[in-house]
């Protein structure tokens, strides 16, 4: 499967267990970073991609033909209120996420992720 640059598109990811889970994913390469984002439309989506982070993340590294060093993944929840951003932080051995850690993204805190998302929101508006 072939993901647009800077641009949704739905995919179908495999959870730790073998069950299929459908995504929006975008991938968006600038400078020495591949920015990823994820969009967990509810809390239900949110937890499933807590719960499989790694793996996750071993095939998003994949689909966005990236590599270790270079991959971001951001995780955009969206909320009745407004989306909150998620940076998930991996430890890496080779190919194979170790460990995942997500913190919330501060505004003004990362201009290319806020700026990226910023733009996407407007768009969709």
């Amino acid at each position: 499967m072939l993901i647009k640059d800077s641009e949704f598109t739905q995919v179908t990811l495999a959870n730790r267990l073998g069950q299929s889970v459908d995504a929006e994913v975008l991938c968006h390469r600038e400078g020495e970073i591949d920015l990823v984002v994820i969009r967990s439309p509810d809390q239900v989506s949110a937890r499933r991609l807590a719960k499989n982070a790694e793996h996750f993340a071993r095939q998003l590294l994949a689909l966005c033909k990236s590599t270790t060093e270079r991959l971001q993944i951001v995780e955009w929840r969206e909320a009745e209120e407004q989306a909150t951003l998620w940076r998930w932080h991996f430890s890496w051995v080779g190919q194979c996420p170790v460990t995942a850690k997500a913190a919330p993204v501060k505004a003004g805190h990362h201009k290319l992720i806020n700026g990226i998302l910023s733009s996407l929101t407007i768009a969709a508006a």
